[in-house]
């Protein structure tokens, strides 16, 4: 059964998944702005190029009650983030 991609409730429950690369982890000074996100970015990059590592390969479920990084290969979560209730108000 599919579910029509306007619909919210398809965040119920597990949510909806992705598959992704995970470049890295970098904390930052705000959680806005597109260039702050554009050089965070552009700077694991570099971070990835310089030590010659692959990136791991991850699924990100989001979900209504968090966002949850999983590996791909073992299926163990690595980053479960919640979300406060006030943010959807």
């Amino acid at each position: 059964m599919q579910i029509d991609k306007n619909e919210p409730s398809r965040f119920l429950g597990d949510g909806v998944s992705f598959r992704a690369k995970l470049i890295g982890i970098l904390e930052v000074g705000e959680a806005r702005g597109e260039r702050m996100c554009q050089e965070a970015l552009a700077d694991l990059k570099m971070a990835v190029r310089a030590a010659g590592e692959h990136k791991q390969r991850i699924v990100v479920c989001v979900a209504i009650d968090g966002l949850r990084l999983r590996d791909d290969k073992t299926g163990v979560s690595s980053f479960i983030r919640s979300y406060s209730p006030s943010l959807f108000q």
